[in-house]
């Protein structure tokens, strides 16, 4: 049976291993929900809301 080899990435081969693809970074997609969520947070209103991010009025009205 093969060892599992343990590899700690580290300042200096982080470069190396994200270009080798072997280190792989992913980051949550801002869906449209989040972004109205945080608008109403703002104190932005719904039409105010659909301006900003370019969308129906009725999709904002729709999302609680």
């Amino acid at each position: 049976m093969a060892k599992r080899r343990e590899i700690v990435a580290t300042e200096e081969n982080m470069g190396e291993m994200l270009k080798s693809g072997f280190l792989k970074i992913t980051t949550p997609e801002d869906t449209t929900e989040a972004k109205v969520l945080h608008f109403r947070n703002m104190g932005y209103n719904n039409n105010q809301i659909a301006a900003l991010l370019n969308i129906q009025k009725s999709i904002v009205d729709g999302i609680e």
